[in-house]
């Protein structure tokens, strides 16, 4: 006997459950990306509101016992070639370099369409002004000599480090570029180390060739923070502006 025919048109079920799954997908990027946002926006709040704290601390003049033992601590640590590591690491920071590598970096982005980038990358470069501004606010003095070693004196005030704020806006941004936008490889992970390791290290260059107050390069890293956080969102904000009006929508 012939064996009933099989019926194969999916079940009403079947045919649903792709969508179904699209849907719960793009319900928990949504739950994730609300949450992101949320994360990032305390995360700026508090760093401003530290970096505030700070900033009234160091006017007071109630943080000099803390920088005087990190400065010793970090300057008493010796080991070959840490004198020239350090001194590497804040040349980038220096004036010709960072306004050359900086431009250098923009035109690139430039070149190759990639001209929003090109301007959130020059504002990242441009994080040492707004240093800049609020040391003619709190005129806090430099390290002198008698208080730590210092590699070479430099003119103007201490607080808060433009080093420190340009490293974190101009190459936190460009480690947020490398990591969204290649894929995962060699170069992706040399480009992560690379921006990093300089954000990391020059906060401690800065105190060891005795040119800032650790409590100095502290408060540049919560301002910078902040910023970065503020360019990643300038960039989402831009990005999806552009999609949409490239859909039609």
């Amino acid at each position: 006997m012939a064996g009933k025919p099989v019926n194969a048109t999916p079940s009403r079920g079947a045919r649903w459950a792709p969508w179904r799954v699209a849907g719960a997908r793009a319900r928990w990027w949504r739950w994730l990306v609300a949450r992101t946002h949320l994360f990032t926006t305390a995360l700026a709040v508090t760093a401003l509101a530290l970096f505030g704290g700070l900033a009234v601390l160091v006017q007071l003049g109630l943080t000099m016992a803390f920088d005087l033992a990190v400065a010793h601590a970090i300057q008493a640590v010796s080991f070959p070639f840490i004198a020239v590591l350090m001194a590497g690491v804040s040349i980038l920071g220096f004036q010709p370099f960072a306004l050359l590598l900086v431009l250098a970096t923009v035109l690139l982005l430039w070149q190759v369409r990639l001209r929003l980038e090109a301007a959130l990358a020059l504002a990242g470069g441009g994080g040492g002004m707004i240093a800049e501004g609020l040391k003619l606010v709190l005129l806090r003095p430099r390290p002198s000599a008698e208080q730590v070693r210092v590699a070479a004196e430099l003119v103007g005030h201490s607080f808060p480090s433009g080093h420190v704020l340009m490293y974190v806006g101009f190459f936190g941004f460009l480690g947020y570029l490398a990591y969204v936008r290649l894929r995962p490889s060699w170069l992706r992970s040399l480009a992560l180390g690379l921006c990093g390791g300089l954000v990391g290290l020059v906060g401690v260059s800065r105190v060891y060739l005795g040119q800032h107050w650790p409590t100095d390069v502290l408060a540049s890293y919560l301002l910078g923070i902040a910023y970065l956080i503020l360019l990643v969102r300038v960039y989402l904000w831009r990005a999806r502006a552009c999609l949409t009006v490239r859909a039609g929508y």
